[in-house]
Order: structure tokens, then sequence, then C-alpha cells
């Protein structure tokens, strides 16, 4: 039970990551996928997905595929405008932000755990896995975006090995 929001808004997370996902593995199912970005930055009005394969990085000619923020990302923008979960999350948070403007803090980070647990569970369900991988992660970066320290906290949950990586030499690599 969440203080500031149903317990529809992670159904809803878990819900339209799922569809932008599936729609990438579909639309280009030949790619190989290493990111998985579901992206908040305020936590309340703007969020959405971002994915990178590495065939994405050579068209684009990133070279530098050990700048962490480097990253390049699949046009997602056009198909996420008809995502219906995210369209109706975005209706329920508009909805209750409001109502907490003096607990705004405590309510979006409410919201990022949420977020958090969403993409964990996800994990755990083998959205994110490999085929042939029996259900695990591997070569493949989970991600939720907000502000910088708390991005990089979130990775390290999300992704233990490129904590420690992180934690032993103080920045991130791939």
């Amino acid at each position: 039970m969440y203080k500031y929001v149903s317990e529809n808004v992670k159904k809803l997370v878990k819900k339209g990551c799922t569809f932008e996902f599936q729609y990438y593995k579909e639309k280009y199912p030949d790619e190989t996928f290493y990111i998985f970005s579901f992206f908040a930055e305020r936590g309340d009005d703007s969020f959405g997905v971002n994915v990178c394969t590495e065939e994405e990085r050579i068209r684009q000619k990133v070279k530098d595929k050990k700048n962490f923020w480097n990253h390049t990302f699949i046009n997602s923008f056009e198909h996420q405008i008809n995502n219906p979960h995210f369209e109706e999350l975005y209706n329920i948070l508009e909805s209750t932000s409001s109502k907490y403007e003096f607990e705004y803090d405590e309510y979006k980070d409410e919201l990022f755990s949420i977020y958090l647990e969403a993409l964990k569970e996800l994990d755990l369900e083998g959205l994110f896995s490999n085929e042939g991988s029996e259900g695990k992660r591997e070569n493949f970066i989970l991600k939720l975006e907000c502000d910088e320290d708390k991005t990089i906290q979130y990775l390290e949950v999300l992704n233990p090995e490129i904590g420690k990586w992180y934690k032993k030499n103080g920045k991130i690599l791939y």
C-alpha cells in the first residue's frame, strides 16, 4: 500500500514498459538490445522508455561505447504517444501531484520507489532476458533515469555488477 498513489501506478508502469519493449523487439527482431531505460526526470509528468541496440549505435556512428552517458537510443517518441498504459499513468499522476504540493519530495520519492519496484519485477519475470539464457539478463543494462546521482544509485540496484565496478573505479564503463 502506498501513501500517495494507488497500486495501479506500478501496474501501469509495468504494462507500459512491457508494451514498449515488445514493440521494439518486434520492430527490430534481428538487433542486439543492450539498454532499456525508463526515464522519469521529474517523476510525475515526464516519463517514457529508451532502448539501445548495437546496430543503432553503429548506424548513428557512435564510437565511444565506454562513455556511459553517450549511448544512442532508437527514436521512440512517436510510439510512446500511442502507449495507452503511459497515457493512463500520466492522467493519474497529473490528477494526483497537485494534491501533494506541500509533500512533493515525499510524493516524488514514492513514485521513484514504485518505478524501481516495477523494473525489478519485470526483470525477475524475464522481460529483459536474452534468448537461451534461462530467464537471465546478460550483457543488458536496465536503467531508471532521473537526476544523475539517483540514476547511478538505481543503476547499482538494477545492475549489481556495474555497481561493483563503479564503486571500485569511481566511474561508469559501458
